[in-house]
């Protein structure tokens, strides 16, 4: 049997560190991915992305005077008689009522638990919105106005496929998509994770300048990224920045390393020349 090299024997931190990692890579970047969408800034990049390329999810109509604008459907341009019943608001909503709207709703096709959004102005719809985020994905919708009649339907089949996908990845993310099952693994991925990072201080300390990194190798020496490929540098600089303008707290955090490890560099560097110094191993 082959023997271990002597780096992995001497430091098992390493060996499960990168064990660890190799295991974890995927779900690390399923965490990434989805989390990106509710960012700030980079969620309005993936937004911005997403509409370029079609890939937007489908809204339902929720307030008729938008469609009537833009020619609308036939026999919803008298809807003034029924507008008087959203001046008169009821308990549970104005017009047919949420009973009643969840029931016109029902008969198209809608099962399991919904959500109904309350109309607002005489213009607008009742919307009843599927919410079991569960396997398989019910996210129905239908509008219903205030006479109660349906106004527009969205099925989740109907999706782009990107949409389906990013529906889907969102109910991973937060442990809905497979019930348990789905909590259960992403509590082992979080403790991987918190593993991960625990072993990655620990070979840091055990490297640390006083003790020689012995145990787990000395770093790279500085400069050597003058000794690769002027391609490899060039791609790997473009997919920098590419990354860094699409995620840009990302971006920050990595220019702000390259500026601090730059400083350091030079502060090393005229302490080595410095008259007395020690010559670098």
């Amino acid at each position: 049997m082959a023997s271990r090299p002597r780096c992995l024997r001497s430091a098992p931190a390493l060996s499960w560190h990168g064990a660890v990692g190799t295991w974890l890579v995927l779900g690390m970047l399923m965490l990434s991915a989805t989390g990106l969408t509710w960012s700030r800034l980079a969620g309005a990049n993936v937004t911005e992305a997403r509409a370029v390329l079609s890939w937007t999810t489908p809204t339902i109509l929720a307030d008729l005077a938008q469609e009537e604008s833009g020619g609308g459907h036939d026999g919803h341009g008298g809807h003034d008689a029924t507008g008087e019943a959203a001046d008169d608001t009821l308990a549970d909503g104005p017009g047919v009522g949420f009973q009643q709207a969840w029931e016109v709703a029902a008969s198209q096709d809608l099962v399991g638990g919904v959500e109904i959004t309350r109309p607002t102005t005489r213009s607008a719809t009742y919307v009843v919105q599927e919410v079991d985020p569960g396997w398989p994905t019910q996210a129905d919708a239908v509008s219903v106005d205030l006479a109660g009649r349906v106004v527009d339907v969205v099925r989740f089949d109907d999706y782009p496929l990107a949409a389906k996908l990013a529906t889907w990845g969102i109910d991973l993310h937060m442990g809905t998509l497979f019930g348990v099952a789905n909590q259960v693994a992403l509590v082992l991925l979080a403790a991987g994770i918190v593993a991960m990072a625990a072993m990655g201080y620990r070979m840091w300390w055990q490297r640390r300048p006083t003790r020689g990194g012995r145990r787990l190798g000395r770093p790279a020496r500085r400069g050597t990224w003058r000794q690769v490929h002027p391609g490899a540098l060039v791609l790997v600089v473009a997919v920098a920045l590419a990354v860094g303008w699409f995620v840009p707290l990302l971006g920050l955090s990595l220019l702000g390393f390259l500026v601090l490890d730059a400083v350091l560099g030079l502060r090393a560097g005229r302490a080595t020349r410095a008259p007395g110094s020690p010559t670098p191993r």
